[in-house]
């Protein structure tokens, strides 16, 4: 899951890259003028990765957990997320027994998108893309999804119209239909540096990630990286806008959270399942992420 910079180039003609993929996310189809003809491809949404273009996600089927910018968190289809240019994104999960879509675009100042009077309007919504949007509006997520799924039948101009009225649900969804996700808006390219420590931080993601539900020991840890505690400190804050320790037990939180709506284990059974050996702390903490316990949390879950 090293992070990494994803190259995105549109089919030729084309100002957008729209794919979709079916059952496995590492395998993506690119549509360009001929709707009938999508090139494959492999996909590269189940790394850690960034882009200069903004994207629109929707996953039509699957689960798992999202990781955007210093945001964490559960998700299950139908998901969707508008990204703003740069954020580092991932969602782990969808590697199998997954579909979604994807529309790819970079509409930058001073590009003749900006020269409609009417994209004005789109500046704020540009701004809080950087945060990443989470639409979760019953309506206006039929509406795109609708449009989306649409667009694999269109050619290239159509499928452009269909973009913008996207952008015109995005932009009209109230306040309590939309989530902003990540704390703050983090750019993988500002990120990146000469001397390879982003390459480091990623292989100490990709090791949390693997081993979260084991003992992690951050000076194993560091040994295998080859970096101090101070820089590495520093440069994993940076990148994933918090300490090490807050992003591993936030991974470890969000995996109870899946046992406790899927499974009948104990509480007890999921705090251990889930990388902790202190049932108090995980209590704790699991009431600092959600703002109830777990027994809370599964009993209102069954109950809606």
């Amino acid at each position: 899951m090293a992070i990494y910079l994803e190259q995105i180039t549109p089919p030729r003609g084309q100002s957008i890259r729209f794919l979709r993929w079916r059952e496995n996310a590492n395998e993506v189809e690119i549509f360009g003028e001929d709707a009938a003809a999508p090139q494959r491809v492999k996909g590269a949404g189940t790394r850690w990765h960034f882009h200069p273009e903004m994207e629109i996600t929707l996953i039509t089927k699957g689960e798992g957990t999202r990781f955007i910018g210093d945001h964490i968190g559960g998700f299950s289809s139908p998901e969707l997320v508008l990204l703003g240019p740069n954020l580092p994104h991932y969602w782990r999960g969808p590697e199998r027994s997954s579909s979604g879509y994807a529309i790819q675009f970079q509409f930058p100042p001073g590009h003749a998108f900006w020269s409609f009077p009417e994209s004005e309007r789109l500046g704020r919504l540009w701004q809080q893309a950087r945060r990443g949007i989470r639409l979760f509006d019953e309506r206006k997520l039929a509406g795109v999804r609708e449009r989306i799924e649409a667009m694999t039948g269109m050619g290239g101009l159509e499928r452009l119209g269909c973009l913008l009225q996207i952008f015109g649900l995005f932009l009209n969804a109230a306040e309590d239909e939309r989530e902003l996700l990540s704390g703050h808006p983090l750019s993988g390219a500002s990120s990146r540096n000469p001397d390879g420590e982003e390459d480091k931080i990623a292989q100490a993601v990709r090791y949390i990630l693997e081993r979260f539900q084991d003992d992690i020991a951050l000076p194993e840890l560091l040994d295998r990286l080859g970096m101090s505690k101070p820089t590495f400190s520093r440069h994993f804050k940076n990148q994933l806008g918090r300490p090490f320790s807050a992003f591993l037990g936030q991974v470890r939180v969000d995996f109870a959270r899946q046992l406790l709506v899927r499974t009948d284990s104990s509480v007890a059974e999921i705090a251990y399942e889930s990388g902790f050996r202190n049932l108090s702390h995980f209590n704790a903490l699991f009431r600092k992420s959600l703002g109830k316990s777990p027994t809370q949390f599964r009993r209102e879950h069954r109950e809606g």
